[in-house]
């Protein structure tokens, strides 16, 4: 029995007695027009019409060499192992058995008063138009199972893709959700009220001491709570905000190396409705104090809103002599690069270049 999918075509015998109703119907239609199409040739040509059982027998038998041939193609080329041999033998017998078939029914329905030739004559003849039409009908099943069977691998292809991206998105969101419980958990391993109480009882204790340890205080509490802060739906905070936390964490750091080339960074066009994954920037710029020689060079910070919300930020500044880690190994930079990956895909150019006595990284995106 024939199994019909898709919804018009039945791809070949299955072996499974499962029947797509829709596709019979297609498949009858389209016989009935096969046949109304070849009997207006045949009218059209010998200008004559005679409509007899004879040819509605013929037709029934043609159709069923048709099907036969497919269970045929299905049973020998369908499976893993191709068995051509038993192909060939089995559409030898299918091509005898019906040539068999159509001479019998030629020899009880054909009327010798009409023709003009002895009955070995007429059965010779007719024999040959009936390998004539097996043949067709044997290729137009070929073509048919091929046809089907091109359909289904495509069909199959598609599905697989479509499976293929599914995981590949399930991936990403499974660790977009890793990451999300990972950052939970960094944060819950430190109270956040604990930690501030202290630094605001530092800074009272130290401020009657230094003045400016106690502003250093101040400028890494802000940091501290910027970096703990919960972002929004989207995941981003106020371009604005990271901007802040960068110039905090630029004078902690002038207030820690007082021999040093005055370092500052240079900002056009931020705007506050302009969104940001964070500590992105804020990343590139605590490389600069980790990795970076500054006492005689100022590093060049700059940050530029160009048209149509692209941002361009760009850091350059002399590397250590010999910096504990290099530079294009740090795992800030490669977190850094994962992150931008997942979040903003293609929309993103984050560039690095080492040399012995220069570092620069310039990033580009689209916010």
């Amino acid at each position: 029995m024939l199994k019909f999918t898709p919804k018009y075509a039945p791809t070949a015998f299955s072996g499974e007695f499962s029947i797509n109703w829709n596709g019979i119907c297609y498949h009858f239609i389209g016989w009935v027009f096969f046949i109304l199409l070849e009997m207006s040739l045949y009218v059209y040509s010998s200008r004559s019409f005679s409509l007899t059982g004879k040819y509605a027998l013929y037709y029934v038998v043609n159709i069923s060499l048709f099907y036969s041939h497919l269970w045929i193609l299905h049973h020998t080329l369908s499976q893993d192992k191709k068995k051509y041999w038993r192909l060939i033998l089995l559409v030898l017998i299918q091509l005898v058995l019906f040539l068999f078939i159509k001479t019998t029914v030629d020899y009880f329905t054909i009327d010798l008063s009409k023709e003009k030739e002895s009955m070995p004559s007429a059965l010779r003849r007719l024999a040959a138009m009936n390998l004539y039409r097996s043949i067709f009908f044997i290729w137009l099943s070929s073509v048919y199972w091929t046809a089907s069977n091109v359909f289904n691998l495509e069909r199959k292809a598609k599905e697989a893709e479509i499976r293929e991206l599914t995981a590949s998105k399930d991936a990403l969101n499974l660790a977009a959700r890793l990451a999300k419980s990972d950052n939970a958990l960094l944060r819950q391993q430190i109270n956040p009220h604990l930690l501030f109480n202290s630094l605001n009882f530092i800074h009272s204790s130290v401020y009657q001491v230094s003045e400016t340890a106690a502003d250093a205080v101040i400028l890494l509490t802000d940091l501290l709570r910027f970096s703990m802060q919960d972002s929004g739906r989207d995941g981003k905070v106020r371009l604005s905000d990271e901007v802040e936390q960068i110039n905090n964490l630029i004078q902690i750091n002038m207030l820690r190396f007082e021999k040093t080339a005055t370092v500052k960074l240079e900002e056009s066009g931020v705007a506050e409705s302009l969104r940001i994954i964070p500590l992105v920037l804020l990343t590139l710029v605590e490389n600069i104090f980790k990795h970076g020689d500054f006492i005689t060079d100022a590093p060049l910070i700059q940050l530029e809103i160009l048209p149509g919300g692209k941002l361009r930020f760009y850091t350059r500044n002399k590397p250590k002599a010999k910096a504990p880690y290099p530079y294009l190994n740090s795992t800030g930079l490669q977190n850094i690069r994962i992150r931008l990956e997942y979040a903003y895909g293609n929309d993103f150019e984050l560039n690095i270049q080492e040399q012995e006595s220069l570092f620069e990284a310039e990033l580009k995106l689209k916010l």
